[in-house]
């Protein structure tokens, strides 16, 4: 085996170092560091990701929608590589005020999946000391939160969720959600909301690989969303 001492390698044109051929594998020996600095962009999209630690959170999908837009929808979010995800979604604004949020699962072929099986609860408590929230057993959608303002200083609804699809298992159970938010409603009143729904069918009928989101009535003007595989 030859061996090459030098401390720096530069493409000789372009900006792109490639490192072997493909097929070949680049090791890197026991004891030796591989040191990232900061600024520096570790780019893996569409690789195929193993020996992470457990418990791990991967980025699988992601949108930052700005403008005012019919629906949402968020692509290739679920694979056959978690059974469980972290879902984030950061100032969720309607175009119309006073609007319910919406989400509803959609399968490979990029159909929305519509039928009567989305049951929910999700309670919400107001700092007035008011409780209440949407409930659902034959629904369409999941209805995630209510009465969200269309005032930017509001701020809009945020919440994070835990999403469970059961991939490996085709019997299990489509799709499970549970999670907390919050809002500042139209009256002014903070509200916080926790919850889950369940979309009660069997993975070998209905295998979820994205979502949608909408508000009842008008657009969307502003909503990010974010999805993590949880590694086990």
């Amino acid at each position: 085996m030859s061996k090459l001492f030098v401390d720096q390698v530069d493409p000789k044109t372009a900006t792109t170092l490639t490192l072997g051929t493909s097929s070949d594998t680049i090791s890197i020996p026991s004891g030796v560091t591989l040191d990232v600095a900061s600024g520096a962009t570790l780019d893996t999209t569409g690789a195929t990701v193993t020996g992470l630690t457990t418990g791990s959170l991967i980025k699988v999908a992601g949108t930052d929608v700005t403008s005012d837009i019919s629906a949402v929808e968020l692509q290739s979010c679920f694979n056959t590589t978690y059974d469980s995800y972290m879902m984030v979604v950061r100032r969720a604004i309607p175009a119309t005020n006073n609007q319910d949020l919406q989400m509803q699962i959609m399968t490979g072929t990029n159909t929305v999946v519509s039928a009567t099986n989305y049951f929910y609860a999700f309670r919400y408590f107001e700092d007035t000391g008011s409780v209440g929230g949407p409930t659902d057993d034959n629904g369409t959608f999941f209805k995630l939160a209510g009465s969200i303002t269309n005032t930017e200083q509001d701020g809009g609804f945020s919440g994070s969720y835990l999403i469970n699809v059961d991939k490996t298992d085709s019997a299990g159970n489509s799709f499970k959600i549970s999670g907390t938010g919050g809002v500042r409603n139209v009256n002014g009143d903070l509200t916080a909301y926790w919850g889950a729904g369940v979309y009660n069918d069997t993975t070998s009928d209905v295998s979820p690989t994205g979502l949608k989101f909408t508000v009842a009535s008008g657009n969307v003007s502003k909503i990010q969303v974010t999805v993590y595989g949880i590694a086990e």
